[in-house]
């Protein structure tokens, strides 16, 4: 009799989430081949940091190494193919910046998403009937599994591997 209300209640949920989804219109058309990611906010960016941006009317891509960014201007240190050294933030069209992922936050996502593994085993675990005499045990398992859940998560969130990716900046735009 539980499976049926915990199956009947399952189906519920995902019937009324798909109709959301359905009713929600879906996202917006997306202009550029960038994906839609929030921006960074330009305090954010340390001097060094990795840096590419179109300026002007151009459309191609300037990379360097970022010197300073203020509200009204661009300074950047190094750069291959660079005319200049010095822009005006009125003629930035897109701003990014290279940024790397951490073993850490591969960790802590590995630690939430392990013990809500954990916790969903013990749920399934505890909904199924019990013919013996010692099902009452069988609740220590909400407090073995999502720790043990956690702990391989962790694990295999420190095993993967960093990457770097784009990530644009928000404007910044120099009061006139």
């Amino acid at each position: 009799m539980l499976r049926a209300v915990f199956v009947r209640t399952v189906g519920v949920a995902l019937f009324v989430s798909m109709t959301v989804v359905a009713c929600s219109g879906g996202a917006p058309p997306v202009e550029t081949g960038i994906p839609v990611v929030r921006a960074v906010a330009p305090s954010t960016i340390a001097p060094g940091a990795t840096i590419r941006f179109v300026a002007g009317t151009d459309s191609r891509l300037i990379v360097g190494h970022l010197r300073n960014l203020t509200p009204d201007s661009l300074i950047i240190d190094q750069c291959t193919n660079c005319d200049r050294l010095r822009y005006s933030t009125l003629e930035i069209s897109r701003l990014e910046v290279l940024r790397g992922s951490s073993r850490g936050r591969h960790f802590a996502h590995g630690l939430v998403f392990g013990a809500l593994a954990g916790l969903i085993a013990a749920v399934l675990v505890n909904a199924q009937p019990c013919h013996t005499d010692v099902c009452g045990l069988r609740l220590l398992d909400f407090f073995a599994l999502p720790p043990f859940g956690a702990l391989i998560g962790g694990i295999v969130g420190v095993s993967l591997p960093t990457g770097q990716r784009w990530e644009p900046v928000a404007a910044q735009r120099a009061v006139q």
